[in-house]
């Protein structure tokens, strides 16, 4: 009995295992994927995706492949976190990775995902994965990412990932060259060879940064220029020589080499970078450049805060103040003033926050008389024989006088007049000594005195017809120096102004017109005379005036013979009329001697016959009624 139990029990268990073991296969694999809850490490190649169903486990692919058949997902982790995938060869799946709705915090590193449709794809919130170390080879699109924020490198030197459709140098690359999905998710230090993590790491680098002071100075290193402030990455015991400048110059600022910030002072110099290296080059200023010259000779000594110095003299001095003098005499010469500002003190000081340039003015014997110049009278002439003689001298003087044509100079102290001149030619020069006994002379002017009056003629009264064109005629007007100009004036309706001797004008409106002729010689002296110009009516415009014209309206017909025979001789239009009936026009019954009131084919006018025909009807009337009478 106890055998038979115990072989029962033994049964029971063996039962129980067989489908514990049942069970736990099932949970692995259904339909063709694996599902994995737990920590899983591959012990051979798989050929079905894996879909992950719990967080916070490691699946290790222990070097071996997780291999499909181009369409669906190698690794699904949808909505898990804290789940590590690591040393997997995923390839030819639709999606090599699938992440997706809130999938964070997971570590992808060590797996080489290759030729699949898309190597891995982050959706839908998932966040804050870390990928790295892994090597995307030739999928149709390396990563996807939708609404999600990942780290896809260990920083530096540990790196990123190496992405075969991506060109760097370096394993890992120093940061130059990232690979950028989209901006939040950048591989910042990629691989330039597959499995580059698995390399020797590259030796440490070290920054080293040069400033200066001032800034923007630019110097070499290892034979490049750049300015400072500046930095660059060095290889462990990379040597890198350094050059500055002596000078540097800002603007009108000059800075000189003083030190590095390390105590250093020579401007060469190498280093070796075993750490961090932080340099500050020091120059001393700022300096302007002083310039002294003199004028109008060189070689004069002078001093500089005591310091003697001679000219031309050009030193850079530190910004600071400076006293300049100059001295009273050089040789025969003499301190004159400085000529930028004119100062007149020998003594000067200057503040040396710009570049500066002075020049030292000094002044040889004076050898050089006063210039002189007359501002009145002109080269002209002039209509009174009183004439003002102004001028002015360039200098203080000891003596003024004049000559007037060529007489003996007459002192004079200032301005004057030249009173009583006569009618004629003249010549005037002032003369005028300086101070020291320089005499000078101004240029000669010649002018001439006319104060007789011109004498204007206005030629001969005219007479006229209105329209027509009306000369004027100053030719006979006269002055010993000629007749500068003539001016008419008359009244026409409106002032009238007309210049020359001989204008013309045509009136239109006939009347009496006074107009009145004004001469002026080149002196000035005016002389008026008038003319009388009478414009008379010309009714027909043929510039004979109505007075004097035979025919005023023009009509063919003399103006007697229309008023002869009751025409109007101001109208030109009866010309062509026929009062008498007798088909002839008045201009034909001229033309003929003929009367035009008289019809030249009865020989009678009209009116002898109406008158006639009256009496014979009042005749017959009287007889008619005689006889009516007699027959009663």
């Amino acid at each position: 009995m106890k055998l038979k139990a115990v072989s029962g029990i033994m049964l029971t268990l063996l039962l129980i295992g067989m489908l514990t073991l049942a069970f736990n296969i099932q949970s692995a694999k259904a339909s063709g994927t694996i599902y994995i809850g737990s920590d899983y490490t591959f012990t051979s190649d798989i050929y079905e995706p894996i879909v992950v169903t719990a967080d916070n486990i490691i699946i290790d692919g222990n070097g071996y492949t997780l291999q499909g058949t181009g369409s669906g997902y190698g690794i699904d982790l949808t909505e898990r976190s804290n789940v590590t995938i690591k040393n997997v060869q995923i390839k030819m799946f639709e999606y090599g990775i699938w992440s997706s709705s809130s999938s964070n915090n997971n570590t992808i590193s060590g797996n080489n995902v290759a030729n699949n449709g898309l190597g891995i794809r982050l959706y839908h919130g998932s966040n804050y994965n870390a990928i790295f170390h892994n090597n995307f080879v030739n999928n149709s699109d390396q990563v996807y990412t939708y609404e999600s924020e990942n780290v896809w490198d260990d920083g530096y030197p540990s790196g990123g990932n190496y992405w075969s459709d991506h060109v760097c140098a370096g394993n890992p690359s120093d940061g130059s060259q990232p690979y950028i999905i989209n901006a939040l998710n950048i591989d910042h230090y990629p691989f330039q060879d597959p499995n580059g993590w698995l390399l020797p790491p590259p030796p440490p680098k070290y920054t080293l940064t040069i400033y200066s002071s001032p800034t923007e100075v630019t110097f070499t290193v290892d034979g490049v220029s750049p300015t400072t402030p500046w930095s660059g990455t060095y290889s462990e015991n990379t040597s890198v020589s350094l050059i500055v400048p002596e000078t540097y110059t800002v603007g009108d600022a000059r800075y000189y080499w003083n030190q590095w910030s390390d105590g250093n002072t020579g401007r060469s110099r190498t280093v070796t970078m075993t750490t961090n290296i932080t340099l500050t080059a020091y120059y001393t200023g700022p300096h302007y450049e002083l310039t002294v010259t003199s004028s109008p000779m060189t070689g004069i000594t002078f001093t500089i805060n005591g310091t003697p110095q001679t000219t031309p003299y050009t030193e850079w001095l530190l910004e600071d103040s400076y006293t300049l003098e100059m001295p009273e005499t050089h040789d025969e010469f003499v301190w004159s003033h400085w000529l930028e500002d004119g100062d007149t003190n020998r003594i000067k000081t200057v503040t040396m926050n710009t570049n500066i340039l002075l020049t030292a003015v000094f002044t040889p014997p004076d050898t050089t008389p006063p210039t002189i110049s007359i501002i009145s009278p002109e080269n002209k002439t002039y209509p009174v024989a009183d004439v003002p003689l102004t001028f002015t001298v360039s200098e203080s003087t000891s003596w003024i006088g004049y000559s007037l044509d060529g007489q003996t100079n007459v002192t004079i102290t200032e301005n004057i007049t030249l009173s009583g001149l006569s009618d004629r030619s003249h010549y005037v020069v002032v003369y005028a000594n300086d101070t020291i006994g320089n005499m000078g002379a101004s240029s000669t002017v010649y002018l001439t005195v006319d104060t007789t009056e011109p004498i204007a003629n206005a030629g001969v009264d005219q007479t006229v017809a209105e329209d027509t064109l009306t000369t004027f005629d100053a030719s006979a007007s006269w002055d010993q120096n000629g007749i500068a100009t003539c001016t008419w004036t008359f009244i026409d309706t409106t002032p009238q102004t007309l210049s020359g001797e001989n204008p013309i004008y045509t009136f239109t409106t006939p009347g009496t017109y006074i107009v009145t002729l004004t001469v002026e010689d080149p002196a000035g002296n005016t002389a008026t005379d008038t003319v009388t110009i009478t414009v008379l009516l010309d009714t027909d415009g043929d510039g004979t005036p109505d007075t004097t014209d035979p025919d005023d309206d023009n009509d063919g017909i003399p103006d007697t013979w229309e008023t002869e025979n009751g025409l109007n001789p101001l109208d030109a239009a009866d010309a062509s009329l026929d009062p008498d009936g007798d088909g002839l026009t008045n201009l034909q019954e001229y033309q003929e001697d003929t009367d035009p009131n008289v019809s030249d084919a009865e020989g009678v006018p009209l009116w002898i016959l109406g008158a006639i025909a009256a009496v014979l009807i009042g005749i017959a009337a009287a007889t008619a009624a005689f006889l009516l009478r007699r027959r009663k």
